[in-house]
């Protein structure tokens, strides 16, 4: 492993592939964010593990209870009108406008993520200090 990223040697990677798959060579990418790359990778998923099936065993889904979507644009709309997003700025004006403007981004993103993945696993979250819940399909300040 190097610095903080998750790293795996070609070479080891490679041989151990071999050992388990009987593959003389692996292909390895970065997978994007984009929903484009999503579908591919799905599409590759199916073809290489599920291509040479003749019928589902098993199949499994869920749906959430709660709208992934609106409650996502909801919270992002939250947080850009929030007051105290500017509150929370002042704390970091002692730091130099490059440095500044890097920093606040990087915090507000992790608050953002914080708040997202208590919104989706409780219908509540806390963000900038400030409550928020998941009620009657809008996202409420309490």
């Amino acid at each position: 492993m190097r610095g903080r990223s998750f790293y795996v040697e070609f070479s080891w990677l490679q041989e151990n592939w071999k050992d388990i798959h009987g593959a003389f060579h692996v292909n390895v990418k970065r997978i994007g964010c984009s929903t484009r790359d999503a579908r591919r990778l799905s599409r590759y998923i199916v073809s290489q593990y599920c291509g040479d099936q003749d019928g589902l065993v098993r199949l499994s889904q869920s749906k959430p209870d709660r709208p992934m979507g609106p409650m996502r644009e909801a919270l992002r709309r939250a947080i850009k009108g929030m007051p105290e997003r500017h509150e929370f700025a002042s704390t970091l004006s002692h730091l130099p406008p490059d440095e500044f403007a890097a920093q606040l981004r990087k915090a507000l993103k992790k608050a953002f993520q914080e708040a997202w993945d208590s919104l989706v696993c409780v219908g509540s979250c806390q963000l900038l200090g400030v409550q928020f819940v998941w009620f009657n399909g809008q996202l409420e300040r309490v």
